[in-house]
């Protein structure tokens, strides 16, 4: 998640050429439809009591959205990369809360506290991480790809960051300096996909077990 808010940015300014006000609405699907799957599926969760098959599918949609957005390039039409970006969410927004449920159920009364604050300093700490890993393989490609373009100054064009390639490279090399942005970002949406892949399979080892509501808890 994490990876993918950072690096969409890059994509709609760098790649797609607008500016960063309509980058700022470009990503909002991504973002929002996080917010309403965690609503969604926390109040569904409470309702039904099983919780496991959320992780299934929770990183199952979120994996196949950061596949997909692994596709993305210049001439992608905003119908597909908007419906990426929902996919993206709504696979985070309903795999994210997961884990505190969890929590409630295996762990004793005494010690839910501490496994809460450790599921979401393992969240934090994760996302950090993989911020750092994606951040590396998109330095790491776009670099590489920039090196086959003759005739730039590469420095300046990282230093630009994409807002501003059209006033450090020639209109002759823009298109190649934008495919080489959109290949380092792809490269980056790759980590997400991979990390997404181990947490579906590690879902699939969760013991089924099913929350108890008050009535059945005073049972």
């Amino acid at each position: 998640m994490t990876t993918q808010s950072y690096h969409l940015p890059f994509y709609f300014q760098a790649v797609k050429g607008v500016d960063p006000q309509t980058s700022g609405v470009d990503i909002l699907p991504h973002g929002v439809t996080v917010t309403i799957a965690t609503l969604i599926t926390g109040s569904i969760i409470t309702w039904l009591g099983y919780y496991v098959p959320f992780m299934w599918a929770g990183s199952a949609i979120f994996t196949t959205g950061a596949g997909l957005l692994y596709t993305i390039s210049q001439n992608t039409p905003t119908a597909r990369w908007f419906g990426y970006e929902v996919l993206a969410g709504a696979g985070f927004g309903i795999a994210i809360q997961i884990p505190i449920f969890a929590v409630q159920v295996a762990l004793g009364a005494g010690d839910i506290p501490l496994g809460t604050v450790l599921i979401i300093l393992s969240q934090a700490l994760g996302g950090s991480v993989g911020l750092s890993m994606s951040q590396n393989v998109f330095q790491n490609s776009l670099r590489q790809r920039l090196k086959t373009i003759a005739g730039i100054d590469i420095e300046a064009v990282i230093a630009a960051g994409g807002t501003d390639l059209e006033h450090v490279v020639s209109a002759d090399s823009l298109a190649y300096v934008r495919d080489a942005f959109r290949y380092g970002i792809s490269n980056a949406f790759l980590v997400s996909t991979a990390l997404g892949s181990v947490a579906f399979l590690a879902s699939i080892g969760m013991e089924r077990r099913r929350i108890k509501s008050k009535k059945e808890g005073g049972e």
